[in-house]
């Protein structure tokens, strides 16, 4: 059992004390869970009168890669980050060695414990809440950031049922090297010249580069995230964007969604998860009634060669085809994605060229 009484307390860390002397307490029954770097409390922020939850990562206790590549990574991209459907970091703070992260308290925990106590979601639900994360991951690519760990248990729900991507620890920040305040430059390259400079690691080497660097940082080579989520090009940790392989990550949590089960065994060997990602070995269960559309988007996400597989901004915007065009009245805009009300000042088609 896990309590305030810690090792690095009984050391001279007293968690309370510190919290008070940032401006807050610890609530009644604080400790909510432990993740894979830290732990996590409840505590109530006094000047707001709002509870939080306080997630602490002890730095001494990190990898050198962990402690100063992906630590500043999670930092920089949780404070860039604002959009309804992503955990707001309220404050951010360091002390003895530790890291403290004030968030939004999900009320009702994550998606994975919700799934597991509750089974398959209808259709409609699953619908909803898959819209609402394709529009904050759709925020942020747009921040030049992926996410690169996205799964059930990274999401967290909300009491008025609607979910927030959170856990930026593996997220990758600046892929492209340049500003989102140059992508008018971006007009003067072809859709398809930018496509194989940006997306095609066989073609990257011979296409003109005038307005993007050529260099390493536009692609991925890290294995990271969770298997049952990994793309085929992490499981094999090719050159890879990793935005595409945030798109694999959601067609996975649509699945499980609706199914309850993941697509492909995660416990199976890399070669034999390959292979059953390549032949799309994964069935939808007879019991439960999915629609074609859905069934079409599902496989579109899921789709092995990365290159073939669309963005986020095309599954966003393909509500022709795709079925997770589901809207909130107005919501459903080309250009809403900032989580604040404000319109994106891309076109679509522009949006398109960004990313595809």
């Amino acid at each position: 059992m896990d309590d305030l009484s810690t090792n690095s307390e009984r050391k001279g860390f007293n968690l309370g004390a510190v919290l008070r002397k940032r401006g807050f307490v610890l609530s009644e029954n604080a400790f909510l869970g432990k993740g894979r770097f830290g732990k996590v409390y409840k505590a109530l922020h006094i000047e707001s009168d709002k509870e939080m939850a306080i997630k602490i990562i002890d730095k001494q206790k990190l990898s050198f890669t962990t402690r100063f590549k992906f630590l500043p990574r999670e930092i920089r991209g949780w404070q860039k980050l604002h959009h309804r459907h992503i955990v707001e970091l309220f404050h951010y703070f360091e002390e003895d060695q530790k890291v403290f992260f004030a968030t939004q308290l999900a009320e009702k925990g994550d998606l994975l414990s919700y799934i597991q106590k509750n089974g398959p979601q209808t259709e409609h639900l699953a619908q909803s809440w898959m819209w609402q994360l394709v529009s904050a991951v759709q925020y942020m690519h747009l921040q030049w950031i992926a996410h690169r760990d996205l799964k059930l248990d990274n999401i967290l729900l909300f009491s008025d049922n609607n979910v927030k991507i959170s856990d930026f620890g593996l997220c990758r920040d600046e892929i492209l090297g340049f500003p989102v305040t140059k992508v008018a430059e971006l007009k003067k390259i072809s859709y398809s010249s930018f496509c194989k400079c940006t997306y095609s690691a066989a073609s990257l080497h011979g296409c003109d580069t005038t307005f993007l660097k050529k260099s390493e940082h536009e692609l991925s080579m890290t294995y990271c995230g969770s298997k049952a989520f990994m793309a085929p090009e992490v499981l094999l940790a090719l050159p890879h964007p990793p935005f595409k392989a945030d798109v694999w990550s959601l067609g996975i949590i649509a699945f499980a969604l609706l199914t309850n089960r993941y697509p492909f065994d995660h416990r199976a060997t890399i070669i034999r998860m390959i292979k059953a990602q390549r032949s799309r070995a994964y069935r939808f269960p007879e019991r439960i009634k999915i629609s074609a559309a859905c069934r079409y988007t599902i496989d579109a996400l899921l789709t092995y060669d990365f290159a073939m597989r669309p963005t986020i901004h095309q599954v966003n915007s393909m509500s022709r085809h795709l079925h997770f065009g589901y809207c909130y009245g107005s919501e459903r805009t080309t250009g809403r994605v900032d989580g604040e009300g404000g319109v994106c000042c891309y076109p679509v088609l522009l949006i398109n060229i960004i990313v595809a």
